[in-house]
């Protein structure tokens, strides 16, 4: 049912942009750097709530500065080979992340969908990973017809997937009025704190 009575729990804001649209010739294959950009602004806004979400523009700009400064393997000074992400952590900091902060991956089955709902509660884009394929952005949660999900921006236009079903940990479409299945997602990333205890922001 896509008209039953949806309760928010929370939502980050951010611009939709299709990753196809990055002038990098392995545009295709910028869907985790994409997501590292956003979730680099996203801690940035904690600590200036003005620091504007990025754009295409933005994106384009910062796609150079990642292939010369080694967030992205190089294939010459415009383009990255194959969109391979070299460095997060770098990519984190050129979206407006702070400094000292390293990625981590988890598995839905070790930590469970609360701790997503949990770190963007804290106001932190939350990296979702299929199978090493593909990666999505999670951007909120809620409750719809007494299930949790989560809401998601897919920077792969074909899919265009918006939401996860926590319970089955599927990402979802809307296709004429009717929810269908897209992709199964086995892990997690966000950022921490180097030297912290990796648990919360």
């Amino acid at each position: 049912m896509t008209n039953a009575t949806k309760i928010p729990i929370n939502e980050i804001k951010i611009n939709k942009i299709s990753q196809r649209d990055i002038a990098d010739t392995a545009a295709d294959e910028l869907c985790m750097w994409q997501c590292e950009i956003f979730m680099g602004w996203s801690y940035g806004r904690r600590l200036n709530a003005d620091l504007p979400c990025p754009t295409l523009e933005d994106l384009n700009r910062l796609n150079d500065l990642a292939i010369a400064q080694g967030g992205l393997r190089k294939k010459d000074s415009q383009n990255s080979a194959n969109g391979f992400v070299a460095n997060h952590e770098i990519n984190f900091r050129l979206g407006g992340g702070p400094e000292g902060y390293v990625k981590k991956y988890e598995y839905f089955k070790d930590a469970g969908f609360e701790k997503v709902v949990n770190l963007l509660q804290w106001g932190v884009l939350v990296e979702l990973r299929d199978e090493g394929r593909h990666s999505l952005i999670a951007n909120g949660s809620y409750v719809e017809s007494g299930k949790a999900y989560l809401s998601v921006v897919d920077p792969w236009p074909k899919t265009d997937d918006t939401r996860m079903d926590c319970s089955r940990l599927m990402t979802q479409r809307l296709v004429g009025g009717r929810w269908v299945d897209s992709r199964s997602i086995e892990c997690f990333a966000w950022y921490y704190k180097e030297g912290s205890n990796p648990q919360w922001v």
